[in-house]
């Protein structure tokens, strides 16, 4: 006889980029299906095809992609694709979209026998802050009806599992990157700065802090490398009118979004400056296994994955950021070269991708041994029981 594999299923929206969580994702996801689960990704597009999907996967990846792609235009498409899927577990990726992701999902969910859980990837989720009223009752609503909810974010575990009790709350292992990708190079002169240009990552803060010391940069030698891109343009228009005016705009560099493996295993320094947590950015942990030395707001779990011996903390503020910068400009050449061993030495120990895959195809498993009856399910066999009841009883009165 045939035993079937676990299958998981994630619903996505349409993204433009791979940012940190859909890297993470990928590679995580793409080696699990070596231990024996299938795994589909399900996206809602609206403008891209699929092939551009696939194509963007296969960028991210070290090794051939063995993720199963399908797509959804609409909502009845969603619907249909998560029901046909005969997932064991149904795994939304957070509420980046509360009504063409999470109706669906729950619709759905409740008449299938898949299990379901919740990413909770982003930082702001964590804490329970959201950009809209909608966002905050949708994210809610798919959290209690969630069987799990698997956490980021090892410091609000705790909080997340107190504000929805009933629900089962379990936290990520570090997730790890391309350790065979990101390897320490020779070393230039580079300032690197990498992510999704969004208001929590502070980008802002990060290119004004550069232009109050763009002399001291320029007679060091430095260049900046700004990767990423905003939604709206916004932030590329500032930029541009600030260094309009710069001294040294040519130190200064916004490539747009490329692939991180580009940039970071030559840069020597790497920022990042989250307002609520950096852990564990996928930017970040590419830049530790890269052997670049970490400037990180002190937020959240960042001291778990920054350490001393190849990093420093600096508050979110221009002249503490800045400062932090002209400081490492001031370290020997032996003491940097001391911190690229310790931050690759670090990250071999603790950034390997293995662990999180073990993770998520443990999950799988666990629920594909003990699927569960769908909410109709149960609805449909009470309502039969209470029938059977009914004629027993009619009987006995006979």
């Amino acid at each position: 006889m045939t035993i079937s594999k676990p299958k998981l299923l994630c619903v996505w929206k349409e993204f433009q980029y791979m940012g940190g969580v859909e890297r993470r994702m990928a590679r995580i996801m793409n080696l699990i299906v070596s231990k024996g689960v299938e795994v589909e990704f399900l996206f809602l597009l609206n403008k891209m095809s699929l092939i551009e999907i696939q194509e963007m996967y296969s960028q991210v990846l070290s090794s051939e992609c063995h993720i199963r792609f399908s797509a959804a235009r609409n909502l009845s498409d969603v619907v249909q694709s998560i029901s046909n899927s005969k997932a064991d577990i149904a795994c939304n990726v957070g509420i980046l979209h509360p009504l063409q992701i999470m109706i669906p999902f729950l619709i759905t969910t409740s008449f299938i026998d898949s299990k379901t859980m919740m990413f909770l990837v982003s930082t702001s989720q964590s804490i329970h802050k959201f950009p809209t009223f909608l966002h905050r009752i949708a994210f809610d609503i798919s959290a209690l009806c969630s069987d799990r909810i698997d956490c980021l974010y090892p410091s609000a575990t705790e909080s997340v599992q107190r504000r929805f009790p009933m629900c089962r709350v379990t936290t990520t292992p570090c997730p790890g990157t391309l350790l065979d990708v990101f390897v320490p190079a020779e070393k230039k002169k580079v300032i690197a700065f990498v992510c999704r240009w969004v208001e929590v990552k502070n980008v802002r803060l990060f290119f004004d802090s550069v232009l109050t010391i763009e002399e001291d940069l320029y007679q060091a030698g430095y260049i900046v490398q700004l990767c990423g891109k905003s939604s709206d343009g916004q932030m590329e228009k500032y930029i541009a009118r600030r260094l309009a005016s710069a001294r040294h705009p040519e130190i200064i560099h916004c490539p747009g979004f490329i692939k991180p493996e580009t940039v970071l295993p030559e840069a020597e320094l790497f920022l990042s400056l989250q307002d609520i947590n950096n852990y564990p950015s996928q930017s970040l942990l590419e830049a530790i296994s890269s052997g670049c030395y970490i400037i990180a707001s002190d937020e959240g779990d960042t001291r778990r994955i920054v350490k001393p011996e190849f990093g420093t903390y600096c508050e979110l503020s221009v002249p503490s950021v800045a400062k932090s910068i002209l400081d490492y400009l001031k370290i020997s050449q032996e003491d940097k070269r001391k911190a690229v061993e310790a931050a690759r030495s670090f990250a071999l120990e603790n950034f390997h991708i293995e662990t999180s895959a073990a993770y998520y195809a443990d999950i799988a498993r666990e629920a594909a041994a003990t699927k569960k009856q769908s909410l109709f399910r149960r609805l449909v066999n009470s309502r039969r029981q209470c029938q059977t009841n009914t004629a027993q009883e009619s009987d006995c009165s006979k």
